[in-house]
């Protein structure tokens, strides 16, 4: 059953230079208890696309048009009041660079307890409990509750992001490149807390990197996302066995790997097309070593391979 339904959505951002169509006529869908892994590389539209379910698109940024439904209510068409009612309560956020999104001057209890009191109609008492509660779930001792955020590590401050996401028990957090900023070690620890978190809550869960690796461990399904279009969206394993779209078969075949017959570095050669002056047509065009005459002028439609394998290219 879906959960989140997005129809057409289109998010651009007005500058002084131009329109930059961030997000260009995007549809997806995820469904209860799902994880779906949004792909791509930097700059392709994948965190606006995330900050527009909640409604966070910052200025100059603006969501011309689409539809959002979360649980059959079009998003788009509530009041700002009534958004805020909904973040955190029932669709949460975890940022990408919890530097940014914690305040040095308050302490960790004071982030925590203000979102709770905020939301909820209980006594402080009662909001410093559920944060040492939750905060235990995630690896923080409860002594450390008044501690400020430069006083933790990388990995213990996107903790405590994830700890501030499930605060109150919402059914859908928006991961952005949770993992970004870690090591190797604590990017494993910290997948394998969402992981665990997703299965005791009962949690849907959109993971957003750049990562293959990432993506192919922990999703169920993954959109392929590039130059502000959604390019293909298959179950992880069909994915990896059998990419249908160029990008996703050059994306997959330039992630490093530790066998020694196959250490040549690969690429895709060429950069993403500005958003500002996006191609009339393909937008993988110049860089596709399958490209033909009606890729360039042509924008293709999205087709569905097989079952629920989709992809938005002329070859199909």
């Amino acid at each position: 059953m879906k959960l989140l339904d997005i129809k057409n959505l289109r998010v651009y951002y007005f500058s002084e230079e131009g329109v930059v169509k961030a997000v260009d006529g995007v549809s997806l869908s995820l469904n209860k208890g799902e994880t779906l892994g949004v792909v791509g590389e930097s700059g392709c539209g994948k965190s606006t696309l995330g900050l527009s379910v909640l409604r966070l698109v910052p200025y100059p940024g603006k969501m011309v048009s689409g539809k959002i439904f979360y649980n059959g209510i079009d998003l788009l068409s509530l009041s700002d009041e009534e958004v805020r009612k909904l973040r955190g309560k029932e669709i949460a956020m975890i940022f990408q660079n919890p530097d940014v999104s914690l305040n040095p001057i308050m302490n960790i209890k004071e982030h925590l307890v203000e979102a709770i009191l905020t939301h909820e109609e209980i006594d402080e008492r009662e909001a410093v409990e559920k944060t040492e509660e939750i905060l235990g779930k995630v690896g923080i001792p409860k002594n450390r509750i008044n501690d400020y955020p430069h006083q933790f590590s990388g990995g213990m401050k996107q903790r405590i992001m994830i700890a501030l996401a499930l605060l109150l028990n919402p059914k859908l957090i928006i991961a952005d490149e949770p993992t970004s900023s870690l090591d190797v070690l604590i990017q494993a620890k910290t997948l394998e807390l969402l992981r665990n978190l997703k299965e005791e809550y009962g949690l849907s869960l959109i993971l957003i990197t750049h990562d293959f690796g990432v993506v192919f461990e922990e999703s169920d399904r993954i959109a392929v996302m590039y130059a502000g279009h959604i390019i293909e969206i298959a179950k992880n394993t069909e994915l990896y066995d059998k990419p249908l779209h160029p990008y996703t078969q050059a994306l997959i075949k330039a992630v490093p790997t530790v066998t020694p017959e196959e250490q040549k570095l690969n690429y895709i050669l060429g950069m993403p097309p500005s958003l500002l002056t996006p191609p009339k047509g393909c937008r993988f065009y110049a860089r596709c070593k399958y490209a033909r005459e009606i890729c360039k002028f042509k924008e293709p439609k999205t087709a569905t391979v097989g079952r629920e394998h989709i992809v938005k290219c002329h070859l199909y």
